[in-house]
């Protein structure tokens, strides 16, 4: 997609604009290559609507200063909510979109979760690894908020 441009908001217990606007492709592919998990004792949990309120402010700044560019959502997410936080809708970002996809990840038995990507020290609390488990319902309807399409991602065993 020639002019095309990409940012990322990654997010925990809080959201971050991990990469700016930008039409660098080779840049977002780093970053994914780069992506690790919060420190242990920062981490409070998962709260997968965190990021709402800093993706809207990216859509609202990008359809200020592109009025006529279309803009999608793409979420990369297992769904699964561990903070103690109420999930807050994503309904508010459709009418900014031409489209979204969220894309889910994992399965229903879960895993335990590298520090980093290739790292063999685990994500853990309380010295227990911690399981990560997907949550299809929250994930079918983030989708749904957005008007957008879930796909599952990699395997569905346990």
């Amino acid at each position: 997609m020639p002019g095309a441009r990409f940012a990322v908001v990654t997010f925990d217990n809080a959201a971050d604009v991990a990469l700016p606007w930008t039409s660098d492709t080779s840049a977002v592919d780093a970053l994914g290559q780069t992506l690790g998990w919060r420190p242990d004792a920062q981490a409070s949990g998962s709260d997968i609507s965190v990021a709402v309120g800093m993706a809207d402010e990216l859509l609202t700044a990008a359809e200020a200063s592109r009025p006529h560019v279309p803009r999608y959502v793409v979420y990369f997410g297992d769904g699964e909510q561990t903070s103690q936080e109420p999930l807050e809708s994503f309904a508010g970002l459709a009418p900014r979109l031409a489209g979204a996809l969220v894309l889910g990840y994992g399965t229903q038995a879960g895993a335990t979760m590298p520090l980093q990507p290739g790292s063999e020290d685990l994500v853990s609390r309380n010295d227990t690894p911690q399981r990560s488990r997907i949550d299809e319902g929250n994930l079918d309807a983030i989708a749904a908020e957005l008007g957008g399409d879930y796909l599952h991602r990699g395997p569905r065993a346990g």
